[in-house]
């Protein structure tokens, strides 16, 4: 003979079954966080895509110094994500 189950209560049972059904149901996820806001807004974000489709062959750095007219002092980093969710790459 096999070794005898452990036996669980019918409620342990119960419980860890709805656990399982939430999760697979998508009611256990984590909310949504509000994060930080962004630095620009979508005036000045087209402004950065516009300066880098001008000449795709400059860095981000030399765009971030040629868009100091929008009134925001952005980094090279600000203009490579603002580029890079324009779906231009390699800036």
């Amino acid at each position: 003979m096999g070794p005898i189950r452990k036996a669980y209560s019918h409620d342990l049972r119960f419980r860890v079954f709805q656990k399982w059904r939430a999760k697979t149901n998508e009611h256990c996820k984590p909310a949504p966080r509000p994060g930080r806001t962004p630095l620009t807004d979508a005036r000045q974000d087209r402004r950065i895509v516009r300066a880098a489709e001008a000449n795709q062959f400059v860095s981000a750095a030399v765009v971030a110094a040629r868009v100091t007219d929008i009134g925001v002092n952005v980094s090279p980093e600000v203009v490579r994500a603002r580029v890079r969710a324009a779906g231009l790459h390699g800036r």
